[in-house]
C-alpha cells in the first residue's frame, strides 16, 4: 500500500514538474512580448493653441482676435512678450498635470481632445469644457481634469489689461 502511494506521489510530482518545465518558457516569452507600461504620466506637448483676450466689460466692444492689436493699444514688443510668457506658463502648468490614462497606455491607444478654458485676470479658472471630444472617455475626462488640477493659474502680468482670457487647446495623448 505504501508503494502505491509513493508511485502516485512521484507520478503527480513528475506531472507537476513537467508542467512547470513546459509552461515557464512560454510564460517568459509572452511576458517579453507584452509592452511594458511606462510611467503613469507620459507627457506629450500641447500641439495647437488659439486664444482671444476679453476686454473689460465697460467698453462694450468686440474682443480682438489673437493676431490683431487694438488701435488704442500700442504695438509694443514688451506687451506681446508679456502675453506670450504668460501663455507659456499656463501651458507648462497644464502639461505638468497631464496624465496618460492607464488602460489606454497599456493598450497603446493615442488620441487628442480639444478643450476651451477661460481664465480670469486673477488666475482663477472660470470655465473648462470639451469642444471636440475623443472617442475614448478616459481622454476626455483627463483633459478636463488636468486643467482643473492646474488651477489656479498665475495672475495676469501688468502688460495684460484684459479681464479674462479664453484659450482653445488641443491636448494630444501620444506615446513616444
Amino acid at each position: 500500500m505504501n508503494r502505491n502511494r509513493i508511485d502516485r506521489t512521484l507520478r503527480n510530482g513528475t506531472l507537476f514538474w513537467t508542467f512547470c518545465a513546459l509552461s515557464l518558457p512560454a510564460t517568459l516569452i509572452l511576458m517579453a512580448r507584452q509592452p511594458q507600461p511606462g510611467p503613469a504620466q507620459t507627457r506629450a506637448p500641447v500641439s495647437q493653441v488659439s486664444f482671444h483676450f476679453a476686454r473689460p466689460a465697460d467698453n462694450g466692444s468686440e474682443p480682438p482676435s489673437a493676431n490683431e492689436q487694438s488701435p488704442s493699444e500700442p504695438s509694443s514688443t514688451s506687451s506681446r512678450d508679456g502675453k506670450n510668457l504668460y501663455l507659456s506658463q499656463v501651458l507648462r502648468k497644464i502639461e505638468r498635470n497631464k496624465r496618460y490614462p492607464l488602460r489606454e497606455l497599456n493598450d497603446r491607444i493615442q488620441d487628442s481632445v480639444r478643450v476651451r478654458l477661460s481664465i480670469s485676470a486673477t488666475g482663477e479658472l472660470s470655465h473648462a469644457s470639451i469642444t471636440t471630444p475623443s472617442k475614448y472617455s478616459a481622454f476626455n475626462a483627463e483633459a478636463v481634469n488636468c486643467i482643473r488640477r492646474s488651477a489656479p493659474f498665475p495672475p495676469f502680468p501688468s502688460e495684460m489689461e484684459q479681464g479674462s482670457i479664453t484659450l482653445n487647446l488641443k491636448i494630444d495623448f501620444r506615446l513616444r
